[in-house]
């Protein structure tokens, strides 16, 4: 496997993603998953967790994520009513 050099300067000329708030930072939370026994590593019903970010000033999950569709999966939303779900779902994370 090649070493592959990052360019910070690349990296951090990048737009950021900005909360809904305004705000610039995030920290992270997790999405349990019940995960059947049919499809579970361990042939057992599991829980599995997804790690995903969520705002630092107000715990909503980034728009960034909820608006697209194999991210808003995660948190079992569609795209039409993932902001009521998507803020039950972010105050779960934080108070976990």
């Amino acid at each position: 496997m090649e070493n592959q050099t990052v360019n910070m300067g690349a990296i951090v000329d990048s737009p950021n993603i900005v909360c809904e708030c305004g705000c610039k930072t995030f920290i992270e939370g997790a999405v349990l998953k019940k995960v059947s026994q049919i499809i579970s590593p361990t042939g057992r019903e599991e829980v599995m967790p997804i790690p995903v970010f969520v705002c630092s000033e107000c715990g909503k999950v980034p728009k960034y994520y909820t608006e697209n569709p194999n991210y808003s999966r995660i948190f079992g939303e569609s795209n039409d009513n993932g902001s009521k779900e998507n803020k039950q779902t972010s105050s779960l994370i934080l108070n976990t």
